[in-house]
């Protein structure tokens, strides 16, 4: 196995992945061309198809390290039973990493991710065991069209403030 090209070859992909992402920023996927990317990675015609079929392939693994990317703070931080606090720590995320969120929605990725034990047991308290799949359902949505309407604004509004609009929302169910 020739180290030397596998270290060059999985580098032009990070590459590649970087470019995708930057250009996803002004321009759809569908408006992106192999020739745009390859010379903004700085790597030949030819070493981006010995790596992806073509731009949709890219995109999919771009996709995957940012999903790998996300999951992988969300999980970290999703251990502990204060949902606030785990909230707050993904808006400060959200405000340190705009780019890849941003990148994370434009290429469809909503950030859904399987509920933790302590949502689960927050979500049989809340809702008496009642149809619990349809409220962490409609709870992710809103929390998805938070973040997408922060990070349009630019993350204006400190992540203290983001999480006390969602905090209001859990306040306002233990008032029922």
């Amino acid at each position: 196995m020739n180290t030397v090209n596998n270290v060059r070859r999985r580098r032009s992909r990070e590459k590649l992945t970087e470019a995708l992402i930057r250009t996803l920023q002004t321009k759809e996927l569908s408006e992106i061309r192999v020739q745009e990317l390859c010379r903004m990675a700085g790597v030949n015609r030819s070493t981006f198809y010995a790596c992806f079929q073509d731009i949709y392939g890219l995109a999919e693994e771009a996709q995957k390290k940012l999903k790998q990317e996300v999951a992988s703070f969300y999980y970290r931080e999703n251990e502990d039973d204060d949902r606030e606090a785990v909230f707050l720590q993904l808006f400060r995320h959200v405000a340190e990493n705009q780019l890849l969120y941003k990148t994370y929605f434009k290429l469809g990725l909503p950030v859904s991710f399987d509920p933790s034990e302590a949502d689960l047991r927050m979500a049989e308290k809340y809702y008496e065991g009642k149809d619990i799949d349809y409220h962490i359902a409609f709870f992710r949505a809103g929390l998805n069209a938070v973040i997408e309407k922060w990070l349009a604004e630019g993350c204006r509004r400190p992540p203290e403030e983001i999480n006390e609009i969602i905090s209001m929302e859990y306040r306002a169910k233990k008032r029922e």
